[in-house]
């Protein structure tokens, strides 16, 4: 069984690097838009997608959220299955801290 990881994540103001700027992003380019910033041990920042709407599309957060748990585990032990629950819309204009737990590492 693989481990088991606890994804939190907030919109909030972090600052923006360089390598994160949304004016550099292309909807079209998806290793672009999973793009993570390592910030220390198990936590990673983002930006999301610009949206017409101003909120952050979800499917975009999953993507983010399961890219931040496999960089959290050994080479060829990928996550296999994602659950989640969307509580409020997220702002597309406020970077994102996705921060991953460590439940259990191994079986």
């Amino acid at each position: 069984m693989p481990p088991e990881r606890r994804l939190a994540a907030h919109s909030g103001h972090l600052p923006r690097t360089d390598a994160m700027r949304a004016s550099e992003r292309q909807k079209g380019d998806f290793h672009a838009l999973v793009q993570l910033q390592p910030t220390e041990q198990d936590a990673f920042d983002a930006l999301p997608a610009a949206e017409r709407s101003g909120r952050m599309y979800g499917g975009h957060f999953l993507a983010l959220a399961l890219a931040a748990a496999g960089r959290t585990v050994p080479p060829g032990r990928p996550p296999h299955s994602l659950h989640g629950y969307f509580l409020r819309a997220g702002d597309v204009n406020l970077p994102l801290r996705i921060e991953v737990e460590r439940i259990r590492d191994g079986r």
